[in-house]
């Protein structure tokens, strides 16, 4: 995974001074688990028992690379404000560029191992009653190479995460609760790159949670739910002198969440938001609103034309499908022109039609052909005017009617995660060892074509590329049918790609990108009883 960013360092009312970073880090995991589960009846009381076990192998390598201006020669530089920013011309109007690749701010390397075992009883005893208890020991072992210093520091713990619950159902539409449990953070942090050596001598971050709640089914679709929460952390910070030296500091939240969501009727769902009489009391430009505290249900007109065949003797099955969906009062994720009003809206008309394929064949007694393809074309078909966060959060409280003037007419934009094309074409082979052995293989190939992740369709943040894998399992049953042994290459050609991303409808309008795993070695042992 990788972090590119560019911040502000500096700002004196008119210039601002530019910095960044690169942060790209490969990791290589090896997972071990194992559970068991088991229904006991003890007395009146139904017990059901999880028992576990895991190991855990973690290889991390990480760089963090400083900007590196070509006018400065360095990680800063300084810019006129202007919206959109421009980073290719400096204040002084010359041009300028950063390369992210030539300043080097550290390089760390870890090897993390971590072991395991865990338990969870849930006990019903009755139709009112239910507890839970539970908890899970970890052995945390890690070490951090500081590859520019060449540096080591490691750092053991052992610890023991409990929790319990009580739930009490006075009637079947009614409950109250208690739940409690702790968790911790070893001195690496959640990204296992760092580990200096105050850091190395403190125990884990502890972080202590207690829950007192009551839920309500009003109807089917409506519920209030009201939580008194206490939220305990130990944990040890950089101190607010020197920024340099950790030390421990103690936090604790308290609060109450109140909640009522669900349908209100058939047509409208409950939300919330700030209303245009708070904008005006609070001195706040007003700006049409585009997100509203009510939104409309989605319905969709469906139809579709088939053909199922079997041929040669039932040797051969394909399938195809023409369909065609009309959607009224699609519902998305919006912006509204104020900044923290984002939430669902409706597209009045929008529509997708696509053709599936379906298609299997017994190239012999032993080899099967198993084919799907699919092809999507999809559009708003209506005239709508939608907010991009993208291009809006540059402006802020204050800035409403700016921000509104931003709007787009998104007719004939795609519709959100519509591939255009989609494959998945697999061979299975399958024959009886001369032990006995059941052993089958299977060569896959899927194929995830192009597709707009926002109904925006903006090229800078949209616009997901094409991707292909290639995936491989050998499998065998043994004798008796009860152990099975599997060995499975995942993206066997280690190809790179972007599965999905998001991207916030307020604040920011940070994206969030979630790639395709790299290659993947797999081991599964199982045993059917």
């Amino acid at each position: 995974k990788m972090y590119r960013n560019y911040y502000a360092s500096g700002y004196d009312g008119t210039l601002v001074t530019i910095d960044g970073y690169l942060d790209p880090t490969e990791r290589k995991n090896f997972n071990l688990a194992g559970s068991f589960v088991n229904e006991v009846h003890i007395g009146n009381a139904v017990h059901t028992i999880l028992v576990g076990a895991e190991f855990i192998s973690t290889e991390n390598q990480n760089l963090r690379y400083n900007t590196y201006w070509s006018t400065t020669s360095d990680d800063n530089e300084v810019f006129n404000i202007t919206r959109p920013m421009n980073f290719g011309i400096n204040s002084a109007g010359v041009e300028t560029s950063n390369d992210f690749s030539s300043d080097l701010n550290n390089q760390t390397t870890s090897d993390i191992e971590v072991r395991s075992i865990y338990f969870q009883d849930q006990i019903d005893c009755s139709e009112r009653w239910k507890f839970m208890i539970g908890g899970r020991v970890d052995n945390f072992d890690i070490t951090v190479t500081d590859v520019k210093k060449s540096q080591d520091q490691s750092r053991k713990d052992d610890m023991f995460s409990p929790r319990f619950g009580v739930i009490y159902k006075p009637v079947e539409n009614m409950s109250l609760y208690v739940s409690y449990s702790e968790s911790f953070l070893p001195r690496s942090g959640e990204q296992y790159k760092k580990l200096d050596a105050s850091g190395a001598a403190l125990d884990p971050d502890v972080f202590k949670n207690t829950e007192i709640g009551y839920k309500y089914d009003i109807s089917d679709a409506l519920t209030f739910s009201a939580a008194i929460f206490d939220s305990e952390s130990t944990r040890a910070e950089k101190d607010n002198e020197t920024g340099e030296l950790n030390e421990i500091r103690g936090l604790e939240v308290e609060g109450v969440e109140i909640e009522l969501s669900g349908d209100i009727d058939d047509q409208n769902n409950l939300t919330f938001g700030y209303t245009v009489e708070e904008d005006i009391a609070e001195g706040r430009p007003v700006a049409p609103a585009m997100v509203f505290p009510t939104f409309e249900s989605e319905s969709v007109n469906a139809l579709e034309f088939g053909l199922k065949t079997d041929l040669f003797d039932g040797r051969v099955r394909a399938n195809a499908a023409y369909f065609t969906y009309e959607y009224e009062n699609l519902q998305f994720q919006a912006t509204d022109p104020d900044p923290y009003r984002g939430g669902v809206a409706n597209i009045p008309e929008s529509e997708m039609s696509g053709l599936e394929i379906e298609f299997t064949g017994l190239i012999s007694d032993s080899l099967t052909l198993d084919m799907n393809l699919a092809f999507l074309d999809s559009e708003v078909s209506s005239y709508y005017e939608a907010l991009d966060n993208v291009d809006a959060y540059q402006y802020f409280f204050g800035q409403e009617d700016l921000r509104y003037d931003l709007r787009k007419n998104i007719k004939g934009n795609e519709l959100a995660k519509t591939p255009e094309f989609t494959a998945d074409i697999t061979m299975t082979y399958e024959t009886v060892l001369s032990s006995g052995t059941m052993f089958t293989g299977i060569l896959q190939y899927v194929e995830r074509g192009e597709f707009q992740q926002r109904v925006n369709n903006n090229p800078i943040v949209d616009a997901i590329d094409a991707y292909d894998i290639l995936n491989l399992t050998a499998s065998f049953d043994f004798v008796g049918d009860k152990w099975g042994l599997d060995f499975m290459i995942l993206n066997a050609t280690d190809e790179d790609g972007v599965n999905s991303s998001m991207t916030d409808v307020f604040g920011v309008a940070a994206t969030g990108i979630e790639l395709i795993p790299p290659r993947q070695y797999m081991l599964r042992l199982s045993m059917n009883y």
